[in-house]
């Protein structure tokens, strides 16, 4: 949601000043400090920013959802381990509503998702939300999933507010190995990875082996998102070789790609 709103002749040159000498966008400097920062910056001078602007604010200010989910996509390795997650429904907090200037109008734009990494750096988004059932709360389940926070998204639809310290991540998959011949798994592992980022390499690296997709089904659909989101199932095309055989040969590729060059965990789990 954007509001407009009319800038004093002052702030916007102050802003303008500021935003040339530290070498950070405007909008970043209202993000860290909000509008107190012309009168601090007026009496500190540069110095008085240094450490903020290293503590970096990512504004992801897209309203359009797919937008935010492309950001985080190609983006995976920026992230740390998730610490804390806020999201907002209809009553975003004023230090989450940022000025945006586009042409010669400025703009309130609201930030409904605040993710904090390991590392104190944070991210917030314009196009993802909670509190409803429509496509902004989908955008953040799929973020907090792609990300390894287990959020289900029936809480996310029903709550207007969030705001909750993350304890541990999870950045496992499992993954099951069938062939077009038979239904049934050949194998079955659970997978656990370092990072995001090495989580989605490895789901991607799947499709060079065969037809890689989520399994899938009404309970999963209805109840569990987050369990239907972590469960992948790889289909092998082979007429000739034995299931036996197969299940091997995968067996091998896997531990040789997972332990060697991702650096995770393997588990071999009974179909």
């Amino acid at each position: 949601m954007r509001k407009t709103m009319d800038l004093p002749d002052d702030l916007t040159s102050d802003l303008e000043t500021m935003s040339k000498k530290l070498n950070i966008p405007q909008t970043t400097l209202l993000a860290i400090g909000g509008y107190q920062l012309v009168s601090r910056y007026k009496t500190h001078g540069v110095a008085l920013f240094d450490q903020q602007a290293k503590n970096s604010v990512t504004l992801i200010d897209s309203g359009v959802t797919n937008d935010n989910i492309l950001y985080v996509q190609q983006h995976l390795s920026d992230f740390g381990n998730i610490r804390q997650v806020q999201v907002f429904g209809n009553q975003v907090p004023s230090k989450y509503r940022v000025p945006l200037t586009v042409g010669t109008s400025t703009y309130i734009t609201e930030f409904h998702l605040i993710l904090q990494d390991d590392r104190g750096k944070e991210w917030w988004f314009a196009g993802c939300s909670c509190g409803y059932g429509g496509e902004g709360v989908g955008g953040t389940h799929t973020i907090l999933t792609l990300l390894g926070v287990p959020f289900s998204w029936e809480r996310l639809a029903i709550a207007q507010h969030i705001d909750e310290m993350v304890e541990s991540v999870d950045h496992s998959l499992v993954l099951s190995v069938t062939t077009f011949q038979e239904n049934e798994p050949l194998v079955q592992f659970r997978i656990t990875f370092r990072t995001a980022a090495d989580r989605d390499q490895f789901t991607r690296e799947m499709y060079w082996l065969g037809y890689a997709s989520y399994r899938t089904s009404q309970e999963d659909n209805l109840h569990n998102k987050w369990a239907n989101a972590r469960n992948l199932e790889l289909t092998l095309y082979n007429e000739d070789a034995p299931n036996e055989l197969l299940g091997t040969w995968i067996q091998e590729i896997l531990q040789h790609v997972v332990l060697g060059k991702f650096h995770g965990t393997i588990k071999e789990l009974r179909p």
